[in-house]
């Protein structure tokens, strides 16, 4: 999604991409295929066929190929316990993650427009394939607020669930791995998370905090955050002033950063500016 344009360009199947092993949307070699359809026949019907040929085509420019993309992501996302060797799913004693690499990830991706539009959809008419693809993952369909993401098997890891729901603007990212009640125990996650949980506005983009050196500092970017009404009252601002300067990166005159704690942990950090 991030890497390709036009999505609705018609690619080849490579033959080495088709008859792969586990679920599929049944790809002929070099049949030619909607980037978009696959899309939502890797993420509706868990197809390792459409996975494998997005795979090649997103990483044809990578000397090192998309899983070299993948890994180095999921570095710059923090998932610092999550490796991968292929982009299907499937087994591999070094192809792994974790429940909170998994979390993370889903909550990047979910920020993106079209990866929730794709997530949460019940079913999707893949016109360069005259077939429609109906969501395995129960979640979008079953619970009253639910929004996507995942589901996945094989019999090393079982049934696997990366879900999310949205209620009064709060948004829940559940991650349930070898778990043969994999829907029910995510909606009874997701109900004790909003009765318990809430989305409070820490700071807001243009919020005025101090003055250095006779110039106003305002906060550079909005940050909310899900807390207990025990928590809200144990956060903690702290601002790391600096002398007014620019980056390379942008024209923007940077005062500092600030800190934002729970309790004695910090749990964001971002950037002061004067303008």
């Amino acid at each position: 999604i991030e890497t390709i344009e036009d999505l609705n360009q018609k690619i080849e199947v490579p033959p080495q991409c088709s008859g792969i092993e586990g679920s599929s949307i049944y790809l002929k070699p070099r049949q030619r295929v909607a980037i978009i359809d696959l899309l939502y026949g890797t993420m509706l019907r868990s197809g390792n066929d459409a996975a494998e040929t997005l795979s090649k085509f997103a990483g044809r420019n990578n000397p090192e190929g998309f899983i070299a993309m993948m890994n180095e992501k999921a570095k710059d996302l923090g998932a610092h316990n999550t490796n991968f060797v292929n982009a299907n799913g499937l087994h591999d004693d070094n192809h792994y993650s974790t429940a909170y690499d998994l979390a993370l990830i889903s909550s990047y991706a979910m920020k993106n427009e079209l990866f929730r539009e794709i997530s949460s959809a019940e079913k999707h008419m893949a016109e360069s394939m005259n077939n429609i693809f109906y969501n395995k993952n129960k979640v979008v369909y079953q619970y009253e607020h639910g929004t996507g993401i995942k589901i996945g098997y094989t019999k090393a890891a079982g049934r696997c669930l990366v879900a999310s729901a949205e209620k009064n603007g709060s948004n829940i990212i559940t991650v349930l791995l070898n778990d043969n009640n994999w829907f029910n125990d995510s909606y009874q996650i997701f109900d004790w998370a909003f009765d318990n949980y809430k989305s409070y506005s820490i700071v807001e983009k243009g919020q005025f905090v101090t003055y250095v050196d006779g110039k106003p500092v305002f906060i550079d970017e909005s940050f909310k955050c899900l807390l207990t009404e025990k928590e809200k009252s144990q956060i903690k601002f702290e601002a790391l002033l600096e002398a007014v300067h620019l980056t390379d990166e942008s024209e923007t005159n940077i005062c500092g950063t600030y800190n934002i704690y729970l309790k004695d942990e910090i749990i964001y950090t971002g950037t002061l500016i004067s303008n």
